[in-house]
């Protein structure tokens, strides 16, 4: 084999090696595609995520203040009934002792 074989030989497998370069090339940027689709999707389903959670956060607020509120006037309610009952006792006392006599 002389020297011209030779050198074409090199360049056919470097030929070879490039052609197998380039197939890789392809595939990895068929892959970087699908990575980017889902990374598009996975956003997506994100947002929707958190949309969906902040609306549910929200009505849940919503809720905890109409019932902070809703206990807050039974807790006043419930203050001047005691307050009522303590009176009625008072009352009751004051009419025993009255009768007693």
């Amino acid at each position: 084999m002389n020297n011209e074989e030779k050198i074409l030989s090199i360049l056919e497998q470097l030929q070879q090696g490039q052609a197998k370069l380039e197939q890789g090339q392809a595939k990895l940027e068929q892959g970087q595609a699908k990575l980017e689709q889902d990374v598009t999707f996975i956003r997506q389903t994100v947002a929707k995520i958190e949309y969906d959670h902040g609306q549910k956060l929200n009505l849940l607020f919503e809720g905890n203040a109409m019932n902070l509120e809703k206990g807050t006037q039974l807790a006043e309610r419930l203050y001047a009934l005691e307050k009522i009952v303590a009176r009625h006792d008072s009352e009751i006392i004051a009419l025993k002792a009255s009768r007693a006599k």
